[in-house]
């Protein structure tokens, strides 16, 4: 009997409905026809720190499409997904940490509605730090000619594919002469390949809520830092707010993302708390007005913690 375990194939035996056709209509997901509306059949990558959601969001993308009667192939790099959320996928889902086997399986892509590499990061990474200088190059190479064959997939079956990252810092550790993180996508030139690039930062992460803010990167038709969209993730819950309208960014981050950053900005006991929040706010994204409030708060919270002293650092 054949093994379709490694065979992406596998999914196509999945019985077809009338929701997906020939000529490959879009499910009609909103979180995806979101996407698809900003890339076309194209692709779009997400990259950002850890722990800011990136893997619910695909995840709940790849749930929505299944729900809705499309076809979705989810290839899980990193091991992202509990035992739970792989029984809902079903052989739509497939876990592989090891490059040649997923160069394979984005070869075989059938066709589909959409497409989710869920990480193309981590896998390089192994090779990457095993390598020596050429080697490194030839590991980069190797991945760039991957994100080449996805694009060259979504062109030819007319289809979105959703390629998820880290930041460059996260991987390799690198800083500015300034000592900031470097906050470019893992993968340097990679990024050519790639049509619209947006980055996932986390407003608020606690116990009971984590709370991220999707930003235009490297976008054809937006500025670097426009408020794409809003994710809200609890234990029982996952909220998804989409703000572009038109492919027009709204000015300004949404407001619960900026009582957050309100919050987090009180609540700072130490001018090391206060130098991290500050360094967490997203000012490209502000509104003139809400840069103003975040920066006189800001100012006033530091006068606070070092009331006594006669120089006042600026915020």
């Amino acid at each position: 009997m054949k093994d379709l375990r490694n065979d992406p194939q596998a999914i196509s035996q999945v019985p077809a409905t009338k929701v997906y056709q020939k000529e490959k209509e879009m499910a009609k997901t909103p979180m995806l026809s979101h996407f698809k509306d900003l890339v076309g059949n194209d692709l779009v990558m997400i990259y950002g720190p850890t722990r800011a959601g990136k893997s619910s969001l695909a995840r709940e993308i790849a749930k929505e499409v299944l729900k809705n009667g499309g076809k979705v192939f989810y290839l899980d790099t990193e091991g992202s997904l509990d035992l739970m959320d792989r029984k809902e996928l079903g052989q739509s889902y497939r876990y592989t940490p090891l490059f040649e086997e997923i160069e394979n399986i984005v070869r075989r892509l059938p066709e589909l509605d959409v497409f989710i590499l869920d990480s193309v990061g981590l896998p390089i990474l192994g090779k990457y730090a095993r390598a020596n200088f050429k080697q490194r190059g030839e590991a980069m190479l190797s991945m760039h000619a991957l994100l080449a064959d996805i694009k060259d997939w979504a062109h030819k079956k007319q289809a979105i594919a959703i390629v998820i990252n880290q930041d460059k810092s996260t991987i390799s550790r690198e800083e500015t002469e300034s000592g900031e993180e470097i906050l470019e996508p893992f993968g340097g030139k990679g990024a050519y390949f790639v049509k619209e690039i947006l980055r996932l930062i986390p407003v608020r992460r606690d116990r009971n809520i984590t709370r991220s803010l999707l930003l235009a990167h490297d976008c054809r038709k937006l500025g670097r830092g426009a408020p794409v969209a809003e994710i809200s993730i609890t234990a029982d819950r996952f909220d998804f707010s989409w703000k572009l309208k038109e492919r027009e960014a709204p000015i300004g981050i949404p407001e619960s993302s900026f009582k957050d950053f309100e919050i987090l900005i009180n609540e700072a006991s130490t001018d090391a708390d206060l130098d991290k929040v500050k360094n967490q706010i997203p000012w490209d994204s502000l509104s003139p007005e809400q840069k103003k409030t975040l920066s006189d708060l800001g100012k006033e919270k530091r006068r606070q913690i070092r009331e006594g002293k006669t120089k006042e650092a600026p915020f």
